[in-house]
């Protein structure tokens, strides 16, 4: 007797197989730690427009204020935004959820003022390479000062 088609044990072992490569590959993207990595990179471009504009206005005779030279988080203390509000789309500041993980430090030095723009990151690759601690502070010659007890945990751009 010759059938043709294939038989219900091997149609199931067929599906059962492509179950298992189906549930590695997914396992293997992790598409949480993928939609991290993108909040984190917006987070980040965010940021570098913000150091840019603080930058512009500098250069610009306004002055840029001063703050602790410890990061302040920007929903707490937003002078840094109305500053420069006139340099950066309005879309980089009206998220809370984005200011609530951005922060500001600014000090005065011989130079100018010198700052530091950042963000706490939530993709664990990012968090791996998070290298100031967020009671690291900001020296007048505009570096920062990554010997604070605690764990890195902010990515800046100063």
């Amino acid at each position: 007797m010759n059938k043709k088609g294939f038989t219900l044990i091997e149609l199931l072992i067929v599906i059962a197989i492509l179950g298992i490569l189906a549930t590695a590959l997914l396992a293997g993207i992790d598409p949480l730690e993928q939609f991290n990595k993108a909040t984190d990179a917006g987070r980040f471009s965010k940021v570098r427009e913000m150091y840019g504009a603080a930058q512009r206005v500098g250069l610009n005779g306004v002055s840029v204020p001063t703050g602790p030279a410890v990061p302040v988080n920007m929903t707490a203390d937003t002078s840094i935004l109305s500053v420069l509000s006139g340099e950066i789309k309005a879309s980089v500041t009206t998220s809370t959820a984005d200011r609530s993980a951005m922060y500001y430090a600014g000090v005065s030095s011989d130079d100018g003022i010198k700052f530091a723009f950042c963000y706490r990151p939530v993709s664990k690759s990012n968090l791996k390479v998070a290298n100031i601690a967020s009671d690291a502070t900001i020296r007048t010659d505009g570096t920062m000062d990554t010997s604070a007890p605690t764990a890195g945990n902010l990515i800046c751009i100063y």
